[in-house]
């Protein structure tokens, strides 16, 4: 089985350069932990152009294929599902490579950009848990709860956009009022963002991304979810009784990114919710 979705994957990539030239390239930019991997592993079913999946636009791994190489060789994996893992992370910034090139190539040539956002807070929180039984070795509450607000990490999140869009691709997320409805649809020069709540459920999201890439057909199947993991009761417990730390709060609170993309209702909602006053 983990034969067959090897060979299509290196199919899909040896044919990268024709689709970045079939149709114009999407690239799914978000910051992590908001439910990317399945609209990902979605578009390469259902879309015909290059896909690209990425957190940042970075230009680092200059030398991608000896990085896979090298790791291979190296590592020596007897866990093939880590090592596919590792290999389509290299991939990834592979893609993003390819992608750099074929928009100084073609400056003029359509890009469509997707990303997410999500409660500040709430995705921190999945975030730190992301193979946390790697990094501790005690998840009791008491401990998870020092050790989060020790170094929550938060600034990678409230300052995500203005790091990752703005410089590469010329939009300003900030300067579009984000409604009530949960998305908005933005074009700048050459540039289309679609931007969406991960709270949307997934028939909207479905029908957004159609509309969206001119599709008829998108279907999102559930991966990568925190309830099914193996730390899902802590990760419950964490979100129903972890206490965080006021000054945390107040950075959450008053930061641009959650005042622009939620109401002042639910950003209080939020902090009294951590706070537990």
């Amino acid at each position: 089985m983990w034969l067959k979705k090897l060979y299509k994957e290196i199919q899909y990539w040896r044919s990268f350069d024709k689709r970045l030239h079939l149709m114009p390239p999407v690239f799914l930019l978000q910051m992590g932990k908001v439910a990317s991997t399945s609209i990902n592993t979605a578009l390469r079913q259902y879309y015909k152009g290059a896909i690209v999946y990425g957190y940042r636009f970075s230009n680092q791994y200059k030398f991608i294929e000896w990085s896979v190489l090298w790791y291979l060789l190296t590592k020596q994996p007897r866990i093939f599902k880590k090592a596919r893992r590792r290999v389509r992370y290299y991939l990834s910034y592979w893609e993003i490579r390819r992608l750099r090139k074929f928009m100084m190539d073609y400056p003029n040539r359509k890009i469509k950009l997707i990303s997410l956002i999500r409660n500040p807070i709430e995705r921190d929180i999945s975030a730190f848990f992301q193979e946390i039984e790697k990094k501790h070795n005690d998840l009791s509450l008491p401990y998870l709860n020092k050790v989060f607000n020790a170094d929550p990490k938060l600034h990678f999140s409230l300052n995500w956009f203005d790091e990752n869009i703005k410089p590469y691709f010329g939009i300003d997320v900030y300067d579009y009022p984000f409604g009530e409805d949960g998305f908005i649809f933005i074009t700048k020069n050459n540039i289309e963002l679609l931007l969406m709540q991960y709270d949307l459920d997934n028939a909207k999201k479905e029908q957004l991304i159609k509309d969206f890439l001119g599709i008829n057909t998108f279907h999102i199947q559930r991966l990568n979810v925190g309830a099914k993991k193996q730390t899902a009761s802590i990760y419950k417990q964490f979100k129903n009784e972890a206490i965080i730390a006021d000054e945390i709060l107040a950075t959450y609170a008053q930061s641009k990114y959650f005042n622009h993309f939620y109401s002042p209702e639910e950003i209080e909602a939020s902090v009294e919710k951590y706070s537990r006053k």
